[in-house]
C-alpha cells in the first residue's frame, strides 16, 4: 500500500507507532537496542508491526485522543495491521 493511499487513521497510527517505537529504541543503550527491545516486548521493532493496531497500541502504551474516542474508521483499522493489511 502506497503512503498516498492511506486513510487519514492509518497515517496517523503509524505516525504514532514510528515514533513511539523511536523514542523506545532511542532510550536503550545503542548496539543493544534490538535485543534489548526483543526481552521487554518479546519480539523485534518489525515485527510488532504486523500486529493488529490495535494490539500494538497497547503493547507500547500509545495515547492518542483520535484513537479513544472508537470512532468506525478507528475500529476499522484497529483490527489491521501497520501497512493497512489484515494480520495472519
Amino acid at each position: 500500500m502506497n503512503d498516498e493511499n492511506l486513510s487519514p487513521e492509518l497515517a496517523l497510527a503509524r505516525q504514532l507507532i514510528d515514533q513511539r517505537l523511536a523514542e523506545l529504541l532511542a532510550s536503550l543503550p545503542a548496539g543493544k537496542q534490538r535485543s534489548l527491545f526483543k526481552i521487554r516486548f518479546g519480539m523485534e521493532p518489525d515485527k510488532i508491526k504486523e500486529l493488529p493496531i490495535k494490539q500494538i497500541f497497547a503493547l507500547l502504551e500509545i495515547n492518542h485522543p483520535s484513537f479513544n474516542n472508537l470512532s468506525a474508521n478507528m475500529k476499522r483499522i484497529g483490527d489491521l495491521n501497520y501497512n493497512g493489511r489484515q494480520p495472519n
